[in-house]
This record gives structure tokens, sequence and C-alpha cells, in this order.
């Protein structure tokens, strides 16, 4: 009896070490496989690179007002227009100093400060800085400061944010960095724009064709802006000034290009002989630096900016005007006036409470604007980029009438400016490029008999000069 209780409790211990044994092996095995990479990858988070631009007192007080600019606009494009517009006041509160350590939204080592500079008169400092946003370390702020849930992105990991492309105001600290490349705006879906009210006499024909709808597709897609204050003759009213950046950088985070007032301040201000050169001072030197910069829609931008101190910080409204020009005629399009904004908060200075007042206002404005320039650069662009055509050693009548009449399917318009043995001179409206143009009056003279050796001459500005090869 004692021997057989011994071999049960010998085969008891024998199938508790195999039981242990297995237990091992399973770990082992779990263990090789976790170490060999089988677990499913984490989801990463999106950290999207944003710029930021502060002032201050100092230029640390800039370049924390520059880093709470940046991540601000981080947050702007994670709630989208709708929820910005209806948290503007929870916005203000958590983007100032007083709320919390700004630099705890950024993925610490990605702090770039690409510039600052504090002036001689000792009125202020600017800073401007770039870095990655930690996005759960916004979103737990947001939450805080009271953005309703509903508003927030449920799963960060679905967030889709692109690194935002290098506004102007800090293309000029990157000017020596090859690897960083603002990339062209994507261009919008084209339409057909067409007018039974234009003056035939002008545009020579009412309707588009194909080739010119999706020509303006592409060009009202790619509509860039010139932006600028008014300047007062006394002194340069800094608010107006900073009005015109905001509407700036708006624009830009809209996907629109745009050139802020500093790239025109370097064009007025070292490029006066040049442009008295080229154009002898026929044209206005403002109308002159937008086609410089190739931009279709000059922004004038005046404000009025009201401000007040209370108990724990600084308070300001805004309203602005906003005159559009077509840069091509320089004919005013429109005038948008906003109406006052509802008063901002900052515990840290007016500049920033000015700040966050001009941004309030331009988030409101930005899309009338927009479409009010598309609709105002399509009305220019229905009559056709003027440009001059010169035919040396001019064909016989028969041969030009030909070409002229196979031209006019493609262009908007065809006017004889002078006529002699030596050269026919013409202005054409043609919706499309100078390339573009070229191209075409290549493919025409090729279909006409006798102008089988046109060949170009000369270019200079928008005037294209052919030979027909008739000497």
């Amino acid at each position: 009896m004692a021997a057989g209780k011994l071999v049960s409790l010998q085969s008891l211990l024998v199938l508790a070490t195999l039981l242990i044994i297995s237990c091992t092996s399973l770990e082992k095995s779990a263990s090789t496989f976790h170490e060999e990479g089988h677990t499913a990858p984490l989801p990463e988070i999106p950290a999207p690179l944003v710029y930021g631009r502060g002032l201050g007192e100092t230029v640390d007080q800039a370049l924390e007002a520059a880093l709470r600019d940046a991540a601000r606009k981080a947050a702007e494009a994670l709630l989208g227009p709708g929820a910005v517009l209806k948290n503007q006041e929870v916005l203000d509160r958590l983007f100032s100093e007083s709320f919390f350590p700004v630099r705890e939204a950024y993925h610490r080592d990605s702090i770039e400060i690409l510039g600052s500079e504090e002036p001689a008169d000792s009125e202020g400092a600017a800073a401007v800085v770039r870095g990655r946003v930690d996005l759960p370390v916004l979103v737990s702020n947001l939450r805080q400061a009271g953005v309703p849930e509903n508003q927030l992105p449920e799963n960060l990991e679905s967030v889709v944010l692109a690194d935002e492309a290098a506004p102007g105001y800090a293309e000029v600290y990157l000017a020596d960095r090859p690897m960083v490349k603002k990339p062209e705006p994507e261009p919008r879906a084209p339409a057909a724009y067409e007018s039974e009210s234009l003056d035939i006499r002008d545009l020579g024909r009412l309707k588009l064709n194909d080739s010119e709808k999706k020509r303006m597709g592409r060009y009202l897609g790619n509509l860039s802006f010139m932006v600028h204050s008014v300047r007062p003759i006394e002194a340069e009213d800094a608010y107006t000034r900073e009005a015109a950046v905001e509407l700036s950088r708006v624009l830009n985070r809209y996907g629109y290009a745009c050139h802020y007032p500093d790239q025109v301040d370097e064009i007025l201000a070292g490029q006066e002989e040049t442009y008295r050169d080229e154009t002898g001072g026929d044209v206005p030197f403002l109308q002159w630096t937008g086609k410089k910069l190739g931009a279709n829609i000059f922004a004038r931008v005046e404000s009025d900016i009201d401000i007040r101190r209370d108990t724990g910080g600084y308070y300001a409204s805004a309203s602005v005007k906003i005159v559009l020009i077509d840069t091509q005629s320089w004919k005013e399009a429109v005038s948008l006036s906003s109406r006052e904004s509802v008063p901002a908060f900052s515990a840290v200075s007016e500049q920033e409470a000015v700040s966050f007042a001009l941004r309030s206002v331009m988030l409101e404005l930005v899309p009338d604007v927009v479409s009010s320039a598309r609709e105002a650069y399509s009305s220019s662009l229905l009559k056709g980029i003027p440009y001059e055509l010169i035919l040396l050693n001019p064909p016989e009548q028969r041969e030009l009438r030909r070409f002229i009449d196979a031209l006019q399917d493609d262009v908007r318009r065809i006017s004889r400016i002078s006529s002699s043995s030596e050269e026919e001179r013409f202005e054409l409206r043609f919706l499309g490029t100078i390339e573009e143009l070229e191209s075409l009056l290549f493919d025409v003279a090729g279909s006409i008999d006798g102008l089988d050796d046109f060949s170009p001459a000369y270019q200079k500005g928008n005037t294209l000069a052919f030979y027909t090869g008739l000497f």
C-alpha cells in the first residue's frame, strides 16, 4: 500500500514537472514571437510641422508667442473652420501664456528657432520658429480648455495633417537651406466659366472652348495673392501691418500662394531702378511688383483696432477692410469689410490680444476674399491675357488672312496695331501662358501654305516676334 502511494506521488511529480516545462516552453516561444517582431505594429500618430511668428517685449517673450502661434495653427487645422469659429474664446484662453507651458505641445527635439531680432528702438522683439506638434498633448489641452468632445477627433491615428509649407515670413530664414522647399498648392477642380453679359467687341468670342476652360481652371486653382498694408503718411501703423501679415497667413493656410508684406517691401525698396528701366514709370510700381512676384490679386489691408487693459490682461477688438485689385488691369475689383470682432483676451501682451482678434476676423473673412478674388480674376481672364505679336517680313495679305482666321479659334481677340512692308503688329488676347501661345502660333503657321519657315526672332516680356521665312 505504501509502495502504491509512493508510485502515485512520483507520477504526480512527473506530471507537475512536465507542466512546468510546457509553460516555460510556451513563455519562451511567446517571447521569441514578440522578439521576432510578429506583434501588430502600433499605429503612428502624425506630428505635423508648423511655423510660428511672435512678438513680445523681449526675445524670450517673442519666442514663446511664436510657439503659441504655431501650436494654435495646428489646433485650428485639427478642429476645422467651423469648430474654430465656435471656440474662439476657448482658443484665445488656451493659447495665452497662463493656461499651459506651450513647449509641452511639441516634440521637444523638433523645436527650431529660425530667427529672432530685437529692434534698436527697443519697441519690441520678433521671432520665427518651427516644430512638430505632439497631437495627443494638444488634444488633451483642447479638451481641458473646454472644446466639446464631439468636436475633437476620435482617433488621432486617422488624422491627416500635412506639414505646413514654409510661409513667406519664414522663407527669408530658409533661403540657404535647399532641403526646405515650399510645395506648389494643389490645383483645385476646374470649372466652366461663361458669361453672356460681356462686351463682344472687347472679347472677340464670348464662350470658352475646351482648352480655355482647362486653362481657366488651372489659373483659378493656382490663384496667388500679394498682400500689403496701408501706411499713414506720418508713421507706419504696426497693427495694420500685422493685419496684412495675418491675412497672408490665413490665405497661406487655406492653400493659396501668398506674398507677404516683407516680400513686397523688399522689391519696393531694392528694385525701383529696374522698375524705371523696364516701364519708364508708365505703370504703377505696385502693379509692376505684383507681376514680378507672379501675383494675380493685390490685397490692400486697412484695420481699426480697439485695445483696453483690464485686471489680469489685455482685450482687443478688430475690424478690417480689404480691397482686392486685379494685377492685370489694376482695377479695384471689390472692397470687403468685416464686422468688429468679439474682444480677444491675452494675459501676456496687447500685441498678442490684437493678434488673436485679427486672426478671428481673418478666419471669418477669408472665404469671401477667396471667392471674390476668383470671380474678379475669372472676369479678367475671360478677356484674355494681352500679348503682342510681331510678324517680320510678313506674307501676302491672302496668307496673312488665312493665318489670322485660323488663329481666331484659339485666342480671345485679335486686333491689328500697325502694318507695313517690314512688319505686322497685332495685339492678341489669349487665355494661357506665353509658352502655350508660342506653341499655338507654331501649330497654326504649320497649317498654312507659305509659312513653312516660320521661326522665332525674339521675345521680350509679353511680346513675341517671328520671322515668316519670306525675304
